[in-house]
């Protein structure tokens, strides 16, 4: 993976990738460190680039993952939804293969500039639609794990960056929940927006633990932000309405408050 960022707070360790959070020794964890160090059996045996008839890693994914396609004249990139496998170490593709992006790193051309907001990540140059911008990663932790940190959080008046995923399998829910708190990447810096030119998606690198994966649905001029909708709120709950906090996105439709979770 080629990332050269650095983070602008000396108390933050980078990390390009997920790391596991610290042990404690209940089943929640044990099950998810059997995750975290868990490869995919199944891959492709591929000569040099990957072609949906014959990948394994595609046909998993029901289709190509990455496509090039025509809009209003100009060839973009399109990002497929869901699901994502790309290939992996394991597969016998190239390195160039088409199925392998996120793996590859971040885009080159971010910035970690102060704001309203703190700090936010910024583009250097021009992203097109459909660009890989970059994973947020940091310690994959427990729901209960959570639920203590933002705990923490609140009485020390700390920023909360835990991000949970819920995914289904058919019935079958899948949790993802990854703070970058302590331990992270770029993606940290991300601010949330109610009109974002950013979305997340789930993508498996040869891992049941997705990378959360930042792509851009809109093009993005230099030196505009990258945001993305951090999520759902549990405004049913009225327990959590004390917790709200202002959102500063001052996008046309803001919602006024950050979304909310309760894990």
């Amino acid at each position: 993976m080629n990332d050269n960022y650095v983070h602008v707070d000396n108390n933050v360790f980078y990390v390009s990738e997920n790391i596991i959070g610290p042990c404690d020794q209940s089943a929640d964890y044990k099950l998810l460190d059997n995750e975290f160090n868990s490869v995919y059996e199944e891959h492709c045996h591929c000569k040099e680039i990957c072609v949906q008839a014959t990948c394994l890693c595609l046909q998993r994914s029901c289709g190509d993952n990455y496509l090039i396609c025509e809009t209003d004249g100009q060839l973009k990139n399109k990002v497929k939804s869901y699901p994502i496998f790309e290939c992996s170490d394991s597969c016998s593709c190239s390195t160039d293969c088409g199925n392998r992006v996120v793996q590859k790193g971040p885009f080159e051309g971010l910035d970690i500039r102060r704001c309203e907001k703190g700090f936010g990540l910024f583009a250097t140059s021009f992203i097109p639609s459909g660009t890989f911008i970059c994973e947020y990663a940091g310690e994959v932790i427990t729901p209960s794990q959570a639920s203590v940190r933002h705990h923490n959080n609140k009485l020390q008046g700390k920023m909360n960056y835990i991000f949970y995923l819920r995914e289904l399998s058919g019935h079958h829910p899948i949790v993802t929940i990854i703070d970058p708190s302590t331990f992270g990447n770029i993606g940290r810096y991300i601010n949330h927006s109610c009109e974002p030119n950013c979305h997340i998606v789930p993508v498996r690198c040869g891992s049941p633990i997705p990378k959360l994966s930042i792509f851009a649905f809109a093009d993005i001029s230099p030196n505009e932000e990258i945001t993305f909708h951090y999520g759902l709120n549990d405004d049913n709950n009225p327990a959590v309405m004390s917790d709200r906090i202002p959102c500063l996105c001052r996008s046309k439709n803001c919602c006024g408050f950050m979304p909310f979770h309760i894990y």
